[in-house]
């Protein structure tokens, strides 16, 4: 609500014809690093700079071509997980200076307006945004600075939110919300995926997040049906809730090893060409696969979320002091000094004789 949907179109279409002055000259690099890391990265070579933070470890650095090539074999050599993204500009660093007067110009007659809906920007500087102030001076800022979606993202949680929607043909940026929430109880939901475009997919998601506690209304989907909702039967002033509560355990989510992370993203993403690189396979190959992989991925947390939920009993070996009296009296298993059985069962009283049997236990009485 915040520009027209005729802005938006001049936003998206006059950027893009602006940003191909810089192309083939910069390119971009995703690293599974934590952000301070990639700091210390971009610190070290000239010529880069820190794009995108995406979640917590996650990180976009773009700049010149030798730079990044640089960056590139030094991870290789450390064995950190980094990949090129498919572009050939640099967006978010120095490179965007070069086109600042071009782009203010080509935006300069957007009419931005006060949105319905609370917008938190990504900007460097984040915050509530003031809708109003959208204009052309705000869009190139948000080409320019580094983009701090995992900052936004934590700082709505920590305010109180508990869903975030992923509103896109396939889910890109769900994994790293969730791997930034896991902690809040919060929860992460995609709505289509490649090849699930249809309504069955839109009510899919629809039903997950309404699992997940967030209100949907149904009705517009049965609207000329003829059903009707029925209320549950209960006892007057007993109304009980049954839904499981999230385990207060760490939730398994994504491996904890940035490097299969980063691995378990891109196959989440089910971006073939990306996976294909990173495994040194033919795209082809990775293409059959990885439906299978992404299904298995899925298919093992939710059992793994499961068994957080399961009723285990454990024993575990207590410590005690050589001149601690236990109370009361105790059935003892022990192992015998000599000869017999493997074991004894005896009796322990703490203020009378000990008995010790050699084949059953004693009698309880």
């Amino acid at each position: 609500g915040a520009l027209s949907l005729e802005d938006g179109a001049r936003v998206v279409a006059l950027r893009s014809r602006v940003l191909d002055s810089l192309a083939g000259r910069g390119g971009m690099v995703s690293l599974a690093l934590p952000p301070d890391r990639v700091r210390e990265l971009v610190a070290e070579r000239p010529g880069l700079s820190l794009a995108a933070l995406n979640a917590p470890t996650a990180a976009v650095v773009s700049g010149d071509p030798a730079a990044l090539d640089g960056l590139l074999a030094d991870c290789e050599a450390r064995g950190v997980r980094a990949r090129r993204v498919d572009v050939d500009y640099a967006s978010h660093c120095d490179h965007v200076e070069e086109i600042r007067e071009e782009l203010l110009d080509a935006l300069a007659g957007l009419r931005p307006v006060r949105s319905p809906v609370p917008v938190y920007s990504t900007v460097a500087d984040g915050g509530w945004l003031d809708t109003e102030r959208m204009d052309a001076d705000y869009w190139y800022r948000n080409l320019r600075e580094t983009v701090a979606f995992e900052p936004a993202v934590r700082a709505l949680a920590a305010a109180g939110f508990t869903a975030f929607v992923e509103v896109s043909p396939h889910p890109v940026l769900t994994m790293g919300v969730s791997e930034t929430v896991q902690d809040t109880g919060a929860v992460a939901l995609g709505t289509l995926r490649r090849g699930e475009g249809g309504m069955q997919r839109v009510l899919r998601s629809l039903a997950e997040a309404f699992a997940h506690g967030v209100p949907v209304d149904w009705s517009p989907f049965f609207d000329g049906t003829g059903a009707r909702t029925a209320d549950l039967p209960t006892y007057p002033f007993q109304r009980s809730r049954y839904w499981l509560n999230p385990p207060t355990a760490a939730d398994p989510g994504p491996a904890a090893d940035a490097a299969d992370a980063g691995l378990w993203q891109e196959i989440e993403s089910e971006d073939t060409g990306t996976v294909a690189r990173s495994l040194g396979v033919a795209p082809d190959a990775a293409g059959e696969v990885l439906p299978a992989l992404s299904a298995w991925r899925e298919r093992r947390l939710g059992e793994r979320r499961a068994g957080a939920l399961r009723h285990r009993v454990a024993w575990r070996p207590v410590s005690l002091a050589a001149s601690a009296v236990l109370p009361g009296r105790w059935i003892v298993v022990r192992p015998r000094q000599a000869g017999g059985q493997d074991l004894a069962v005896g009796r322990h009283d703490p203020v009378g004789p000990s008995v010790l049997a050699d084949g059953a236990p004693p009698d309880h009485g």
